[in-house]
């Protein structure tokens, strides 16, 4: 399902139902009508900011599913470790001996954080702050 033309589907339905022609862009008609450059009612005003929240939930939803592997693992990495200089690599070879090769998807990489990487709580103070480094 293409989420995009199914809410531009439901938008010019609404604009045909208000009789609102031409149909510009849900944003533009709503600033339009803020600020008395169009007439439409409180309640299409409503409408227009309720269907906004929707698009931008779906836009959210579509670039959280288009991330890239790599981009996935990084959000990991800043997570997990982002406090430590090291990568994955080098700090699951150097903690527990395991060797991470450049296949490794990003739910096999989360699982190995979620069992062996001690959240920061552990490694670092509650303030998220290494143990190592002074606060002047």
């Amino acid at each position: 399902m293409d989420t995009y033309k199914v809410l531009t589907k439901i938008y010019e339905t609404w604009g045909e139902i208000n009789r609102i022609s031409p149909l510009p862009s849900a944003d533009d008609l709503r600033f339009d009508a803020l600020h008395g450059r169009t007439s439409i009612s409180n309640k299409q005003i409503k409408w227009l900011e309720k269907f906004q929240r929707v698009w931008a939930v779906a836009e959210d939803h579509e670039h959280k599913m288009s991330k890239t592997e790599e981009e996935k693992c990084m959000e990991l990495w800043h997570d997990y470790m982002e406090w430590d200089k090291r990568g994955f690599s080098e700090f699951f070879l150097h903690e527990f001996g395991i060797t991470i090769h450049d296949c490794i998807t990003y739910k096999q990489l989360k699982l190995l954080c979620e069992l062996l990487i001690p959240h920061a709580k552990t490694y670092y103070n509650p303030n998220g702050i290494p143990k190592n480094i002074k606060r002047w």
